[in-house]
């Protein structure tokens, strides 16, 4: 596996939305840059992903549904199908319902942000995003097949798939939220060569590999929730909140207490829901960025196993161009 440098370039917004088109987060316009190049051999099958784009640049439209970026595409021969693009997930999961044939790896789970679900691994020929004349595909691809049918029930629109992190993996791709649409490339956008962050207008991170002995795995952020506690959190598109902290951290930093003022609300992964608090915070930071007194999910889950990270969601990236 070879890597690129994985960087991320948030430029905070100028523009101003009209009061009466303000989300309660403020939410304006972002584009994300993932940069991560890889290429994977699986010994006991012989399959190779290719990453292919039609062209040197290829501009993908999307649809912003309650915080939620979904993408039209095909798997193989099956047209006209709606993804969830999220950078929380590792691979590309497909609905059971589409009845999609590929061949088979092994039966496994999909570690969800609450549990466990299961499914099936295969390989699959071909997922491409966007029209035939005007795509990003990958060929030879591994894929889970489950059940997606309690996420179509909470989101309340029909969900064919999710594209993961490992589709992403081939490209630098950017994702604009306020024009609606990807941007997919293999190299780096010259709007963002010789750009250097002053941490106040624009800033930089570097994203940290959530698990380093996967081919492809998800990537993080770190910030701190008091001046001396570290804390990393997962870059999730797939995540429709602000940012969200786990219960057993947010404890031990002394973020989240007892006599803490919350407003109780439900979150919800692949098929199961979390309960969780909504706080102000007293102290938190993203990198260069300061949160201190933003309002975050303090999330109930998995048995408050402690050392789960914490997330940052669609709501809190759409505030800046990224």
């Amino acid at each position: 596996m070879n890597h690129t440098r994985i960087d991320i370039y948030m430029h905070k917004c100028p523009h101003h939305v009209p009061h009466s088109k303000r989300i309660a987060l403020n939410a304006v316009s972002i584009f994300i840059v993932l940069l991560l190049s890889f290429s994977c051999a699986w010994a006991q099958t012989n399959f190779i992903s290719e990453y292919l784009l039609d062209r040197d640049t290829v501009e993908v439209p999307f649809e912003y549904k309650d915080h939620q970026i979904l993408v039209h595409g095909q798997v193989d021969d099956r047209e006209a199908l709606t993804f969830l693009l999220d950078t929380g997930a590792s691979s590309p999961v497909l609905n059971k319902t589409l009845g999609i044939n590929g061949t088979h790896i092994k039966d496994t789970v999909i570690q969800e942000a609450e549990g466990q679900t299961l499914s099936e691994s295969v390989w699959i020929s071909d997922i491409r995003l966007g029209n035939k004349e005007n795509s990003v595909h990958v060929h030879n691809i591994a894929a889970l097949i489950a059940d997606l049918s309690n996420m179509e029930k909470v989101l309340g629109h029909r969900i064919d798939g999710i594209v993961g992190i490992s589709f992403l993996a081939g490209y630098v791709t950017e994702i604009n939220y306020n024009a609606q649409k990807l941007i997919v490339s293999k190299s780096l956008p010259r709007s963002l060569e010789g750009k250097h962050p002053d941490d106040q207008k624009l800033f930089r991170f570097n994203l940290i590999d959530s698990n380093p002995l996967k081919i492809a795995s998800c990537v993080m952020i770190g910030g701190q929730l008091h001046s001396k506690y570290d804390y990393n959190f997962l870059l999730d598109t797939g995540f429709g909140g602000y940012l969200s902290v786990a219960q057993s951290a947010g404890l031990e930093a002394g973020l989240y207490k007892s006599d803490t003022p919350q407003i109780p609300t439900t979150n919800y992964s692949v098929s199961r829901m979390f309960r969780s608090n909504k706080i102000r915070a007293n102290y938190l930071t993203l990198g260069a960025i300061n949160l201190s007194n933003r309002v975050i999910s303090i999330d109930f889950r998995n048995n408050d196993a402690y050392g789960q990270t914490g997330i940052v969601g669609n709501r809190f990236l759409q505030n800046y161009r990224v």
